[in-house]
């Protein structure tokens, strides 16, 4: 707050009846008067919290702190570096700065550089292209048949269009091996390869250590670590010496595997088929994917292997050849299953909004199915025919939608070859229509048909009893 006036005394408050007025009490009085008046203050240009309210000596100090700031200057009394008339005679001003494009007017200098056709930002003295003249240049090429050459053609109606690929990759460098629990005198070498989506590397460098334990396990191990290669999507640790096999031993996405005696198996790659060039697009040949891969993840287009997936068609024993297309999105994936130890056995199945359809059996070479036992309908059993050939009476379940979820109109034949009776029971929750209730199929060589109506729904007809 800025300082009192000069010759200001504290005022006295603690008058009372009993004090007597003496002549100092006036001249305090007179004094203060003429200290407010005429007397000298200090402003405080710094003081905080300015307000609408306050003593004359805050606003004093305000105003001044206020001044300061619109300045700019070190104190509210310094003269400021541009008064208001400057600032507004150079905001007036027709050219304010030498060189500029005058405002309003005509600027030559712009019009004659945006004319230029030569010369222009070192280009030279040839032509510069109008925006149209080059537009024409790049609607030619993109319409030309061969505008590469060594490139497939563009002009061959529904063939390839991808045009010619080499994807080629590094083999990755020696790994560095780590004994890890007890050390021996056993001799290990190993080696990695990288795999692409198309294809191979050979195995890198080799590396060798002579300390392994003899017998690998879980706590005496060798680690295998190696560095990341551009453009690689998983790697194969191959063992080359030592243990009880040798192979590849592991297939990773790490950059990492401990070989705790793992069991190694085929042989090393014998050229690198990443670099090889192949007509298409991208992916368009087999990418193997790891053991027990889930198939409702597959979600990218694309041609795929594996073994043992997760949520594969249930009559697949090991290995799966899936083929999966899709829409702009995710969403909207189907997919087409092969089993690769059964000739022309194949499923399809879609995922609508992320939601996966049961798979159904497109093609087959063997359309029956024998049973011997009793039976409860699968997936795989739509669109065959049931021949049950026991001679002790069976029983032929029809199962709930939530349960097996056969498509709506899904057909099924029942044949009885034995002599033992064959009986159609519904599940609880499924209701089976046939004539006359009969669900038995009446004597040996006798037929029935199954349909199914809706989702629990199924009627029955045939040679019944």
């Amino acid at each position: 707050m800025s300082g009192a006036p000069t010759g200001w005394q504290a005022p006295r408050t603690t008058w009372s009846v009993k004090h007597p007025t003496t002549t100092t009490d006036f001249n305090r009085i007179e004094s203060n008067s003429l200290a407010t008046e005429l007397g000298e203050r200090t402003l405080d240009q710094a003081l905080a919290a300015p307000a609408n309210i306050g003593t004359l000596r805050q606003i004093l100090s305000w105003f001044a702190g206020r001044i300061r700031a619109i300045t700019g200057a070190a104190n509210w009394f310094d003269a400021p570096a541009t008064t208001l008339a400057d600032a507004h005679a150079h905001h007036a001003a027709s050219a304010p700065h030498p060189g500029h494009a005058l405002v309003g007017a005509a600027a030559p200098g712009l019009d004659a550089h945006a004319a230029a056709t030569t010369g222009v930002h070192g280009v030279g003295t040839s032509t510069v292209e109008s925006a149209a003249g080059a537009q024409a240049r790049v609607d030619a090429h993109a319409g030309a048949a061969a505008p590469h050459t060594g490139h497939i053609r563009n002009d061959g109606g529904d063939a390839l269009r991808g045009g010619l690929i080499i994807t080629g990759i590094a083999s990755p460098a020696a790994p560095t091996v780590t004994v890890v629990g007890a050390a021996g005198a056993t001799t290990y070498r190993y080696r990695v390869s990288a795999r692409t989506r198309v294809g191979e590397t050979l195995a890198g460098a080799e590396t060798t250590i002579t300390t392994g334990n003899a017998t690998l396990s879980a706590t005496n191990l060798n680690r295998i670590t190696w560095a990341a290669v551009a453009g690689a999507i998983d790697y194969r640790v191959w063992r080359t010496f030592g243990g009880a096999t040798t192979g590849a031993i592991a297939t990773v996405a790490a950059l990492t595997v401990d070989d705790i005696g793992l069991v190694a198996s085929g042989t090393l790659p014998m050229r690198d088929t990443t670099a090889e060039p192949h007509w298409g697009m991208e992916g368009s040949r087999g990418i193997n994917l790891p053991d027990r891969t889930d198939l409702n993840s597959m979600v990218t287009a694309g041609w795929y292997d594996v073994n043992h997936a997760l949520n594969r068609p249930p009559v697949i024993g090991g290995w799966t050849a899936l083929t999966v297309t899709r829409g702009h999105s995710a969403a909207w994936v189907q997919q087409t299953a092969w089993d690769l130890h059964a000739p022309l056995r194949c499923w399809m199945r879609k995922s609508r909004g992320g939601v996966w359809d049961p798979w159904v059996e497109v093609v087959t070479m063997q359309r029956e199915r024998l049973i011997g036992a009793a039976h409860t309908l699968e997936i795989i059993d739509s669109g065959r025919m049931l021949t049950f050939q026991s001679d002790a009476a069976l029983v032929l379940t029809i199962p709930t939608h939530a349960a097996v979820p056969l498509l709506i109109g899904t057909q099924i034949l029942v044949h009885r070859l034995g002599t033992g009776a064959v009986t159609i029971s519904p599940a609880t929750g499924v209701r089976l229509d046939s004539a006359g209730g009969l669900r038995s199929i009446r004597a040996q060589f006798g037929f029935a048909g199954l349909v199914k109506r809706a989702d629990n729904v199924w009627a029955l007809g045939g040679d019944l009893s």
